[in-house]
């Protein structure tokens, strides 16, 4: 998620909501900037498909574990 890219990102802990209100009442208030904002998510999403996503982990994995005796 990248702010104004992207998403647009608030602060999730602001229990009042205006947070969230202000950063809806932006994409209310210009359609461009959600359409942008969607096409750009989706272009992002795109380098999460789940082959890519379980290299990630497998590499994460061989990391954390290189060293160590794995049991069998």
């Amino acid at each position: 998620v990248a702010d104004g890219d992207n998403a647009l990102v608030f602060d999730h802990r602001d229990a009042s909501g205006a947070a969230l209100t202000r950063t809806l009442g932006k994409l209310m208030e210009a359609p461009d900037l959600c359409e942008a904002l969607g096409i750009a998510a989706i272009r992002a999403s795109m380098n999460f498909d789940v082959e890519r996503v379980a290299q990630l982990f497998l590499a994460d994995f061989a990391e954390l574990t290189a060293g160590h005796k794995v049991f069998r």
